[in-house]
């Protein structure tokens, strides 16, 4: 799309100088997530023992024997070291990620901020509360929409997995497991599509909290549903207009690295191919992260400047009558670039002088006779009589009416 192209290009321009900035910004989040992923695993090998020896259910086994397994798979003590990790995710990196989404949101704007402005939220107690209960309610309403739209292939997914790895199934039963697993596959399919669409609801959230500081999060999660009405979608494939070259260049590596080879050629590919993947990872997070945040602030941006100018607008158009007086209407805006002669006709009227007074106002108001009309003195001036005004000048008084026949025939006289 035309728009996407534009979108990219600008964002390529912002970012033109302040790479370095933004790979900075990217180890810095990677960093505190790999210390808290790192102190998870130290914790669950230490404080976690291996999981009890209980025999897998059959496949004629009942749903609460199959979930007393998977209870038991996973202890209580991994089960509390991974609250905790998701707890210090959230009080530590979401705040920095947030941060960094401003970051990039005022980059695209033309501010140039330093790279500790990612700690923004860190900066008063109030933004981090607001960051921290962001991170929250997303969690929870992400969390609801996953188990609407995936819990029912999800079940059908684990059930047909289970039935095929039983054993002396016949064949019946084994095509109907593999029908099953067909099906689940293609409902997590369209509940993925689905899904995506639904969570880009709260995709222009983040920006919004960051771009005004007295918006509660609560706020800006509406603010956001409302905005991205009519772009969920185009969010949607605005996100994977970027990744599907990585997807390609990952599936065709990985079918290098598993193809059979004769002879010793099979571990020089494996290692080239095994090279190559790692490299275009580094190529992806280092080149992809920057220019795909970059690209989606601007979109953000454009959005959210569009959708507040539209309700601007509505606004105006629908506030009461007792608010404000009432305004003259406004020419079209297309008006606006043509000739407005209306416009110059008022700006010529301005420009003029003003007609001079009558000189009976002028003598009323000064008592002196205007300078421009000469003054004539009456007793000087000769008298003219009506014998020297010719008879066609004469005026004729209101009773010098000619004579009208009337309706008996006889003339009326002149009076």
């Amino acid at each position: 799309m035309r728009l996407f192209s534009m979108i990219k290009r600008n964002s390529r321009l912002a970012l033109k100088g302040n790479w370095g900035r933004a790979t900075v910004i990217l180890l810095l989040m990677l960093g505190a997530g790999a210390v808290l992923s790192g102190l998870q695993q130290g914790a669950i090998m230490i404080f976690a023992p291996g999981p009890t020896a209980i025999p897998q259910p059959g496949p004629d086994a009942a749903p609460g024997e199959l979930f007393g397994y998977l209870y038991s798979a996973v202890n209580t003590a991994e089960w509390l070291i991974t609250g905790l990790y998701v707890l210090l995710t959230a009080l530590l990196v979401t705040p920095v990620s947030l941060g960094a989404m401003r970051w990039f949101y005022n980059l695209v704007h033309g501010k140039r901020l330093p790279v500790a402005d990612v700690f923004y939220f860190f900066e008063a107690g109030r933004r981090y509360g607001r960051a921290v209960w962001y991170e929250i309610s997303i969690t929870v309403r992400t969390l609801l929409w996953s188990l609407l739209f995936f819990a029912v292939p999800g079940c059908l997914m684990t059930y047909s997995v289970w039935r095929l790895a039983g054993e002396g199934l016949t064949r019946a039963q084994t095509a109907t497991a593999g029908m099953g697993v067909l099906l689940a596959s293609v409902l997590m399919l369209l509940a993925s599509l689905f899904y995506s669409v639904c969570v880009m609801r709260y995709a222009l959230a983040a920006f919004l909290l960051g771009e005004d500081d007295n918006l509660s999060a609560r706020k800006a999660i509406k603010q956001s549903v409302r905005y991205t009405r009519g772009y969920r979608f185009s969010l949607m494939w605005f996100g994977l207009s970027y990744i599907w070259w990585v997807i390609l260049a990952v599936i065709f590596f990985s079918a290098v690295a598993v193809m059979p080879y004769p002879g010793g050629v099979a571990p020089i590919m494996q290692v080239s191919a095994g090279v190559m993947l790692f490299a275009l990872a580094v190529f992806a997070m280092l080149y992809y992260w920057p220019y795909y945040s970059a690209g989606l602030a601007m979109y953000a941006r454009f959005i959210i400047e569009k959708k507040s100018a539209e309700a601007q607008t509505t606004l105006e158009f629908t506030a009461p009558e007792e608010a404000a007086p009432p305004k003259t209407p406004e020419p079209d805006p297309l008006e606006n670039l043509l000739y407005d002669r209306a416009a110059e006709d008022a700006a010529d009227s301005q420009a003029k002088p003003e007609p001079d007074e009558p000189q009976e106002e002028q003598e009323e108001n000064n008592g002196v006779p205007a300078e421009d009309e000469p003054v004539v003195d009456i007793e000087e001036s000769p008298s003219e009589t009506s014998e020297d005004v010719p008879d066609d000048e004469k005026p004729q008084n209101s009773w010098d009416w000619p004579a009208v026949e009337k309706p008996d025939g006889n003339e009326r006289d002149e009076n």
